[in-house]
């Protein structure tokens, strides 16, 4: 019998299908939980999804290195008994502990002078629902464990001294992932039985036989929806691995990147899976009008509760600093009342004699302490090489290399943000000093025909008659002089002055500029005037 630990290294990617096999598992953990809350609401079970978690993935590891081929047969059968020994021990501890720390010193006393107790009805309940989770994550294990590649399944030359014996195996000596996927499909879907049935019972109030308030258990209906998208990602690692282990029994080479692509397919169809969820309707449908309602009470509701938020964070803020200005010391929010500590109470039938308590309660704490000791040393040094081949500290840099190089993205982009916006910065500074340098010198008259007509253009927009912008001079000439006809003759010399300004290389003189101004006031003018008849009648 060996007494050395157990060199089985775990590979990430079992460690990842354990995990969710075993949360998958803890659903239904939740599930139970959530049921006999309904009956018992006292009941504080809230360890029952965590330990069946734990329990899950213990019995999936534990059956790898139970597996192993330097395992003996006494090896094995104490193997077992350490690991029972422990889990009862653990449930016993953390059923007691779930009512608090004085509970638990009671529990104590009471276990001491009466050892009997210890086997409640809670904790036998307990250990018996954790025993099932045990076997059920027992036979994912075996089943994750089968669908990889054996060495013994490589296929052997005709020449080979076995090829006759492999021949003449069944299925020549290769295993049958595909029963082995059935299986797990088979545990996925009688959990998901199983959890529709604690669900739907959940929602009835078994001592008045009514249906509960869907508030009060909308969590589990959460907790089914990740049941399923766990089991669904348990079948699909299933379904990766079978192919995997069937190209590698092949001898077909499997590309590097090609299980990081199937684990981003897998997330994104369970996102569109949620998505899609979501957005289906879960009741009768309505009409368009009664739709359209909906959403705008929904934008009317959404802008006003962000109003709300608003003011009420502000209102916080200023009654925070008025506090802080005031002296007053804020009142501190009163203590919940602590639990009793439970009383033990003796038989009813008379006190027993002084020393038969202490021998009782020495041999209850030696078997506890002697046995539960062995079997806890034992079950730590079993699965102390549990995790060589498993490097959380190659995860960890991973994830650090990537925070860096995503930090440093980050500072390229916002230097590169900053870079674009001090150039554009200088290129409107540098505009902003070409235009005052320009209005600080005299203007030319060919620069002063062009102001002209740009502010009759202003004078015709304030008063509604603008340009279009894909109107010429020439073609805004007939749009505005029907509303002004005695400034028309003023409107075409300004508008013939001003192309000559602007369009030809011919002289602009001083007297061109006194008749173009001119024109611009006959025009502003003769705009008065018209709004102010129009403002008559």
């Amino acid at each position: 019998m060996s007494g050395a630990p157990d060199r089985v290294s775990i590979p990430g990617r079992f460690f990842f299908r354990a995990l969710l096999a075993s949360a998958m598992l803890s659903c239904i953990g939740v599930a139970c939980y959530g049921f006999v809350r309904n009956i018992v609401d006292t009941w504080p079970g809230w360890w029952l999804p965590v330990l069946a978690l734990l329990v899950s993935l213990e019995s999936i590891f534990s059956e790898r290195l139970a597996n192993a081929p330097e395992r003996h047969l006494e090896d094995a059968v104490r193997f077992r008994v350490a690991e029972a020994v422990s889990l009862v021990l653990v449930v016993r501890l953390v059923s007691s502990l779930a009512y608090g720390w004085p509970h638990f010193m009671g529990d104590l006393r009471m276990w001491t002078a009466e050892p009997w107790t210890i086997l409640d009805l809670t904790f036998v309940l307990s250990t018996a629902i954790l025993a099932g989770f045990w076997v059920v994550a027992r036979k994912l294990g075996i089943a994750l464990q089968s669908l990889e590649a054996d060495p013994f399944e490589h296929a052997l030359s005709p020449t080979d001294a076995e090829y006759d014996l492999r021949s003449s195996m069944p299925s020549r000596g290769l295993t049958d992932r595909s029963a082995e996927g059935r299986r797990v499909a088979g545990i996925f879907l009688g959990g998901g039985a199983v959890m529709l049935v604690l669900v739907g019972l959940s929602h009835i109030n078994i001592a008045e036989m009514e249906v509960v308030e869907a508030a009060n258990v909308r969590w589990l209906g959460s907790n089914l929806l990740a049941y399923f998208a766990l089991g669904l990602a348990l079948i699909s690692e299933v379904r990766y691995a079978t192919l995997v282990a069937t190209w590698e029994v092949q001898e077909i080479p499997v590309l590097g990147q090609l299980g990081r692509r199937w684990l981003s397919l897998l997330a994104g169809s369970l996102l569109l899976v949620a998505v899609t969820a979501a957005l289906l309707p879960t009741s009768y449908s309505v009409n368009l009008y009664q739709a359209i309602s909906q959403i705008v009470q929904w934008v009317i509701y959404g802008v006003a509760y962000a109003i709300m938020l608003v003011v009420g964070g502000v209102g916080y803020l200023l009654a925070l600093v008025m506090s802080l200005f005031s002296g007053k010391p804020v009142e501190a929010p009163p203590m919940t009342p602590m639990m009793e500590m439970p009383v033990f109470e003796g038989d009813a039938g008379g006190e027993p004699a002084a020393w038969w308590p202490l021998v009782r309660s020495l041999i209850f704490w030696a078997v506890i302490v002697g046995g539960g000791g062995y079997a806890l040393f034992h079950f730590l040094q079993d699965r102390w090489g549990l995790f060589r081949g498993f490097h959380p500290w190659d995860l960890l840099k991973r994830f650090w290399a990537w925070l860096v190089s995503v930090w440093a993205k980050t500072g390229e982009v916002v230097q590169q943000v900053r870079e674009e916006a001090a150039r554009r910065r200088a290129l409107r500074q540098s505009a902003a000093a070409r235009s005052q340098r320009r209005r600080r010198r005299a203007l030319t008259p060919r620069e002063r025909v062009q102001e002209l007509y740009v502010r009759a253009l202003d004078v015709a927009d304030r008063y509604g008659l603008g340009r279009a912008p894909n109107l010429t001079p020439s073609e805004y000439l007939p749009c505005l002089a029907p509303h002004v006809p005695e400034a028309e003759n003023d409107l075409s010399e300004l508008t013939r002055t001003f192309e000559r300004a602007r369009y030809s290389c011919d002289d602009v003189s001083p007297s061109d500029v006194e008749r173009a101004g001119g024109c611009c006031e006959a025009l502003e003018q003769a705009l008065e005037a018209r709004a102010a008849s129009e403002a008559a009648t």
